[in-house]
């Protein structure tokens, strides 16, 4: 008090210091003193802090309790100098006292909670002026302390007419509701208190409503259409509702009810959204209807048709569905009842639907197609009408009323009754009214059964019957049964007997019967035919001629059962008789007539009455092909193809097909063989397209099967039918020639004469054979100088594997042999084609030479022209120089499994499949032969080379002190650096210098070749990658090898213990891979308690093996990752191998082998 009464004689500075000093009073009483001071002395208190003071003390005391007053208190607060009389702290103190924080943030949360945004926004618009001033710290710490939500508040920018729209435009409770979700958007950042809105809070904002695409453009639009529609009416906001809130909002959509509110008449969105609520799905098929019929009728009032587009297209969806339900629904009714309800309404949407144009673009034009086929309302009226008038037309389902009503009305699309009038109905109606009695009652509802009866017929009939007798209308109700194949028939009998009598003259009983031919089933006559003799078949026929013939018209022309082709081709056959009779008796019948009368083709049948018919003069192999004729007539096709194909063919074709003919009668080939030479002959480049048809016509009358692929096992047992008949003819073709020479030297001119007469090709007339060249061979030895020859022989009979096992390239026909036995006999060797060696000759001389090391003339070294070669030395130098024991030996080791050692030509006393040593002595001289004879089996299986590579380098790997690599010229620690410089294999084989190739550049090269060459010494059996006929089928995706033979010491002790005349038992082992080239260098050895066992000998000393792969693959090493160009990394290894003995084991599904030598890798 005393402050005050002084305070108009202090100077403005002492009294603000003055009246400062009082804020240590309480809050109120010293807010109330700066308000009496302003009184006493204006000049001290600015005005701002005066309204300052004021509204604090309004808060303080209760008496402002919300935003505005809370708002005007910050706004006058952020005026400079405000602070000097009310401090920071004592504001702070002042507003917290008061609890004005929780009312604040009630009273937000009150606002947007009922979506009052408008309110709210003009309640805290003020922030953005506070959020945006400079140096306004004291009063962002008051915000942030007692109005902790300003910030997000700060930035929301509302689309202020929206939320204005939204707040106070005329919603209903309900549209609100609905509207929830979208009236947000507008609002505050609620989600991530970062946005100006929430419609701008991506892709949160998007939760909120279901729109498409998901972008602001869309979404602004969105908001933007519903603002509009709340300006246009409630119906306006209704439509949207439905189609952008109820639905994904598209921008078909939207832009369909753009339109509607663009308009700017709420009576046109009432149209459009009572034309869309109608296309909604009810409980009740006829509310259903109801509804469409009302969307239809509505869709012409609406004024823009484009952008409606979605809801056209659902309205035809739902059009074709409910008009199906509604024509079901009609069927079930009408089967049941009259059905006039549900059937008038049908009739009530497929009008309505034809009356609005605008729909039927959108409709299948099928749709519109059934229900142009609605009766007429009259017609259907007079149905209906009769079908509840009596009783007896409801009780049977197969009336023609019903039948009708069923397919034009009730949409199912077969009209039982043909072409329905109202005509024909009513002719129908006035039968039943007339009435009739009985029988004819009876009769009329089996008529109505009978299966594509004519309407018109039917009506025809039924008023024909009140002109027949009686006992005619019992005798016809005794002959038609519906559904009874024999009726047709039955019926035309009855119909021609009382038609000789001149009764039933109507020409509707014979239309009706045939009708009743036509209905029977497709299979009757040919079953008929079956079971009837020539002679009744025909007389049957002959009576349905004279029968038919005033109706044939009404015959189909061509199709199953009886029609005019097929009465026309049975005349045929009745002036064929001898034919079919000569036919019919081949296998002594006289039935199964169907193949004749009723063929696939007549075309096929023509011909062979044709041949038929020239019994004697018949050729003979027109004969031989009839033979094959079944009882039956079932290859009749096949039959008549050979007969009409033949005589287009060549000579070569004619011949081929008498070949087949005669070949499947005399001979004993399989028919698989027979197919593969037929393969043969169609690929022939000399057969034309005529007899290649030819051909396929034999094959099918001969029933070869065509099979699907071509089988190497297949295609090599023919090869060999067919050599072994081409040697017998070889024999045969020598033994004449050898003959023809004999008897040429002893009389030239009787020789030619009786050749000629014979016919008998004398070729060699005038050459002049060197005596020297037995008779037999004088086709394969030419004198080309003086005693000097050339040997020929052929190659073509040799197998993939034999030529892969001898190293005669797959190319190569025939080996050339030159021989010069003047003087010491001396040879060169050459393979034809391309090895001929043409003029440049350079001959092998054995007296004066060691064994042949080398290559021989001009002929690049291969396995076969060293082993060849060798054996050609020791049998020159042994001094037999006769040609006919040249010859003979040569083609011996052309055509035979080796059995001499590969070096010194003595007996090893084993077939094998590859030439090898029989000793060390042997197998050290070997290795000086051609590095391309070494590398043999490198060049013909390059994958063979890799699985024996990988067994090295496993090997090498071995951390064991085992020698699993016995004499390799390359030590231990450099074997794997050595094998992983190799290239690809594959690439050896097409290096034009092989020695180079390995040779390299990288200093590594005496190393690769002592390896590879030391690998394919050691190993001296032989191993293929398996051809697909020799793979095992139950091991899918592994590469299999054949080892066709081991060394052959170890053939010989494993055949001394073979079973005599077959194979032993198939059994499984599994190894290390590191063991493996030992393995299959040595064989399979007992080395049970040794260092070189690997899991033990539980059942005892021996070879474990097992039954199955799956016993034996749990001890299968792996590969690992090999070398570093091998195709066998990480694979498993396990070997198929051969048990001398079949018998079971007795240790179960386990072998223990003591004896190795009855064991052998296969």
């Amino acid at each position: 008090v005393a402050v005050l009464a002084c305070l108009c004689g202090l100077s403005s500075p002492l009294a603000t210091h003055c009246l400062t000093s009082l804020v240590v009073l309480d809050i109120d009483r010293y807010l109330r003193c700066i308000i009496v001071a302003s009184q006493i002395k204006s000049e001290v208190i600015p005005p701002g802090t005066l309204h300052a003071a004021k509204l604090l003390l309004l808060v303080v005391t209760g008496q402002a309790r919300g935003l505005q007053e809370f708002g005007q208190l910050i706004q006058s607060l952020a005026v400079p100098g405000t602070f000097l009389y009310l401090p920071l702290q004592t504001v702070h103190s002042a507003l917290a006292k008061s609890g004005i924080r929780s009312r604040l943030k009630s009273q937000v949360q009150t606002h947007l909670e009922q979506q009052q945004y408008m309110t709210a926004f003009g309640l805290v618009s003020w922030l953005q002026d506070i959020s945006d001033a400079p140096s306004n710290g004291n009063v962002l710490a008051l915000l942030d302390a007692h109005f902790p939500i300003w910030f997000w508040l700060s930035i929301w920018r509302p689309n202020v007419d929206r939320i204005n729209a939204w707040e106070h435009g005329h919603l209903s409770t309900s549209q609100r509701q609905k509207l929830s979700n979208i009236l947000q958007l507008d609002g505050p950042d609620l989600e991530t208190e970062q946005y100006p809105a929430l419609r701008l809070a991506e892709p949160r904002c998007y939760e909120y409503v279901k729109i498409e695409p998901e972008d602001p453009e869309s979404l602004e639009r969105y908001l933007d259409l519903l603002y509009r529609a709340c300006l246009v009416g409630p119906s306006s906001v209704d439509l949207f509702i439905q189609q952008c809130v109820e639905k994904v909002a598209t921008a078909e959509l939207l832009s369909m009810v753009d339109d509607a509110v663009q308009a700017g008449d709420d009576t046109q969105c009432q149209t459009l959204l009572t034309f869309s609520r109608a296309l909604a799905s009810q409980h009740d098929v006829a509310d259903n209807v109801n509804a469409l019929i009302e969307s239809v009728s509505s869709l012409e009032s609406l004024k823009k048709f484009t952008h409606y587009e979605p809801l056209v297209d659902q309205l035809a969806q739902r059009l074709c569905h409910t008009m199906q339900l509604a024509q079901d629904e009609f069927c079930k009714h009408l089967r049941s009842g009259p059905g006039d309800y549900m059937g008038m309404l049908v009739y009530e949407l497929g009008m309505a639907i034809l009356q609005c144009p605008k729909i039927h673009s959108k409709l299948p034009q099928e749709f519109l197609e059934r229900i142009h086929q609605f009766p007429q309302q009259k017609t259907l009226e007079a149905i209906f009408d009769e079908l509840q008038d009596d009783s007896q037309y409801s009780a049977s389902h197969s009336s023609r009323f019903r039948s009708y009503l069923l397919s034009s009305l009730g949409g199912n699309g077969t009209k039982e009754s043909g072409s329905v009038t109202l005509a024909n109905v009513q002719e129908e109606i006035k039968f039943w009214k007339r009435p009739p009695d009985q029988s004819r009652k009876d009769l009329a509802k089996k008529l109505g059964e009978i299966s594509g009866l004519e309407y018109s017929l039917y009506t025809t009939c039924l008023h024909a019957m009140f002109n027949e007798h009686d006992l005619y209308i019992s005798q016809m109700k005794g002959n038609i049964i519906p559904e009874d194949e024999e009726t047709g028939l039955n019926f035309a009998k009855y119909l021609a007997y009382r038609r000789k009598l001149h009764q039933m003259q109507h020409p509707c009983w014979l239309s009706l019967t045939a009708s009743l031919l036509r209905s029977q089933k497709a299979s009757y006559l040919p079953r008929m035919a079956d079971a009837t003799s020539f002679v009744e078949w025909d007389k049957l026929v002959g009576d349905l001629e004279l029968l038919l013939t005033p109706i044939r018209d009404q015959l189909p022309e061509s199709g199953p059962g009886l029609t005019r082709e097929r009465m026309v081709w049975w005349k045929t056959l009745s002036q064929n008789v001898a034919p079919i009779q000569f036919l019919l008796k081949m296998h002594g019948q006289q039935r199964s007539l169907r193949w004749l009368y009723f063929p696939t083709s007549t075309d096929h049948v023509t011909p062979l009455l044709q041949v038929a018919s020239q019994g004697d003069d018949m050729s003979s192999l027109n004969r031989q092909i009839i033979s094959y004729l079944s009882r039956n007539g079932s290859n009749a096709v096949e039959v008549c193809d050979c007969i009409r194909l033949l005589p287009g063919t060549s000579s070569l074709g004619r011949a081929v097909c008498e070949r087949f003919l005669a070949r499947e009668e005399i001979s004993q080939w399989a028919s698989s063989d027979l197919h593969m030479v037929f393969v043969a002959w169609r690929r022939h480049k000399s057969m034309t397209t005529e007899d290649i048809f030819a051909l396929e016509s034999v094959r099918l009358l001969l029933k070869l099967p065509l099979a699907a692929q071509m089988r190497a096992s297949t295609v090599r047992l023919t090869n060999e039918l067919l050599q072994a008949e081409y040697d017998t003819l070889f024999r045969e073709a020598r033994k004449l020639e050898s003959l023809r020479l004999r008897l040429g030297h002893q009389n030239t001119q009787r020789v030619t004469t009786i050749l000629s007469h014979i016919g008998v090709e004398n070729s060699a007339t005038g050459r002049v054979v060197d005596e020297a060249i037995p008779d037999e061979l004088v086709d394969a030895i030419d004198e080309i100088g003086d005693n000097e020859f050339e040997l020929s022989f052929a190659l073509t009979s040799l197998s993939s594997l034999q030529r892969q096992a001898r190293g005669i390239h797959n190319d190569s026909r025939m080996l050339l042999v030159r021989l010069s036995l003047q003087g010491d006999p001396q040879f060169c060797i050459h393979f034809s084609p391309d090895d001929e060696g043409r003029d440049r000759h350079k001959y092998w001389r054995p007296k004066d030479s060691q064994e042949p090391a080398t290559t021989s003339c001009t002929t690049k070294p291969t396995l076969f022209t060293y082993y060849l070669g060798r054996n050609l030395h020791y049998l020159l130098r042994s001094g037999n120089s006769s040609l006919q024991t040249i010859y003979n030996s040569i083609q011996t080791l052309v055509t035979a499994q080796p059995t001499a050692c590969l070096v010194c030509a003595s007996k090893v006393g084993t077939n094998l499949w590859k030439p090898a040593t029989c000793s060390k002595k042997c197998s050290k001289k070997f290795r000086k032969a051609p590095l391309e004879v070494r590398l043999h089996n490198l060049l013909v299986d390059p994958a063979a080379i890799d699985l024996l590579l990988t067994s090295i380098y496993a090997a090498a790997s071995d951390t064991s002190t085992l020698d699993l690599l016995p004499g390799c010229p390359v030590p231990k620690n450099k074997v794997a650096a050595v094998i992983d410089t190799l290239p690809a294999l594959a690439t050896f084989q097409t290096a034009s210098n092989l020695k180079i190739a390995i040779q390299g550049t990288d200093g590594l090269g005496k190393d690769r070749e002592d390896l590879l060459s030391w690998l394919c010494l050691k190993f001296r059996g032989f191993i293929l990658s398996a051809q697909s006929s020799f793979r095992v089928p139950s091991m899918p995706n592994t590469q299999q090898f054949l080892m066709l033979n081991s060394n052959h010491e170890r053939e010989a002790l494993f055949n001394s213990k073979s079973p005599s005349g077959g194979s032993g038992r198939v059994i499984f082992h599994g190894t290390q891979v590191s063991r493996m080239f030992l393995i299959l260098s040595e064989g399979l050895k007992v080395m049970s308690n040794t260092p070189f066992m690997l899991t033990g000998a539980a059942r005892g000393v021996g070879i474990y093996c097992g039954d199955d792969q799956a016993t034996s693959l749990n001890y299968a090493g792996m590969t690992g990752t090999s070398w570093k160009n091998s195709a066998l990394g990480n694979m498993r290894l396990m070997m198929g191998c051969e048990l001398a003995s079949t018998a079971p084991s007795a240790t179960g599904t386990y072998h223990v082998v003591s004896d190795e030598n009855s064991l052998q890798i296969r």
